[in-house]
């Protein structure tokens, strides 16, 4: 098991820093092909936080643990937002919906202070986890053409 650490790092540079350790992870571990899908969903949640605290000074605590099977990360941030999770279901966001596509599990904890998304970076090969695939490269496909259209 490895573990990568970011601390106290603020909500100005927050989405470069994770970016670029998602970036090495990948390159790291032979990851390359995730890439795309691990840092969309991550960049997905860090807007989504950045919504509900309306930019408000943050600082966050990022913990990227990695093994055999999964990449987990764990975020924690300094703002409560105690209804996140109720209004991310009740809404169906788009955010909220490519991060649930995106990611194996997601985690909201401690009135939304903390985050827990895991990716399995080496499932089973067997059809429901080559459909879950082809959803996420459909997720990650449609949110790039999307950032296309609106530039």
């Amino acid at each position: 098991m490895y573990r990568f650490e970011l601390k106290n790092v603020d909500n100005q540079s927050v989405s470069t820093e994770v970016l670029q350790v998602v970036e090495n992870i990948c390159d790291e571990f032979g990851m390359g092909n995730d890439f795309g899908i691990i840092s969309t969903a991550m960049q997905q949640l860090l807007d989504l936080i950045e919504a509900h605290t309306h930019g408000a000074q943050n600082h966050f605590s990022v913990v990227f643990t990695v093994d055999s099977q999964r990449l987990i990360v764990s975020m924690q941030h300094d703002l409560a937002m105690p209804q996140f999770e109720k209004e991310m279901l009740q809404s169906g966001s788009d955010e909220a919906m490519i991060l649930a596509r995106l990611t194996d599990t997601v985690e909201c904890l401690d009135e939304g202070r903390q985050f827990c998304v895991a990716f399995d970076i080496h499932p089973q090969t067997t059809a429901e986890n080559d459909q879950l695939a082809q959803d996420r490269q459909l997720a990650f496909l449609e949110k790039r053409m999307e950032i296309k259209i609106n530039h």
